[in-house]
């Protein structure tokens, strides 16, 4: 039984040296899908950590420069709203001045208008007086621009005129033989 005994023995240990060699194998393989499976959950963990990073950094500068930006303009608010003011002011004024051109527009057109006007009565007084009167030998006449005056002071000398048909007198102007409808 030896042979037997030897055979089963062998055959045992070279199926303990395949188990062993197939388990070792299988263990090492196990060993490095494990490896591998903890390299990629590590890199995974790693990928994601890093694109978490990313995406906080990049949203921590939009938001701190956002902020700065605030803060920028909070600071230049004093200096805006004196500039706002000094620009309505600015307009307050060109409104005043165009208001003040209009108005003396306005009151150098009355007065071109009165002026015109005043010439215009002027002209007319002026060519009322300055008609000449008919000359008739014989009578005396006076101009219609002693007529249209109020009368002369009394302290003004009376002076004859001879006209030769009879003596007649002239007091302010106005002869006195003549009937007052004539004067």
């Amino acid at each position: 039984m030896l042979g037997i005994d030897a055979t089963c023995e062998g055959a045992d240990k070279v199926f303990e040296v395949y188990l062993g060699d197939l388990l070792t194998t299988t263990q090492t393989v196990w060993k490095w899908i494990g490896i591998s499976l903890l390299v990629l959950i590590v890199g995974g963990a790693c990928f994601v950590l890093q694109v978490s990073f990313d995406l906080f950094t990049h949203v921590w500068d939009t938001v701190s420069e956002w902020c700065s930006s605030v803060w920028d303009w909070t600071k230049e608010i004093p200096s805006k709203v004196s500039d706002w003011r000094r620009e309505r002011e600015r307009r307050g004024i060109e409104k005043r001045v165009q208001r003040d051109a209009e108005k003396q527009k306005q009151v150098e057109a009355e007065y071109a208008q009165r002026g015109r006007e005043e010439a215009e009565r002027g002209r007319q007084m002026y060519e009322r007086e300055s008609e000449v009167p008919e000359v008739v030998l014989g009578e005396v006449y006076t101009m219609p621009a002693l007529n249209s005056v109020s009368p002369l002071p009394s302290h003004l000398p009376v002076v004859p005129v001879h006209n030769g048909q009879e003596d007649q007198t002239v007091t302010n102007g106005v002869p006195n033989s003549m009937p007052p409808n004539e004067v």
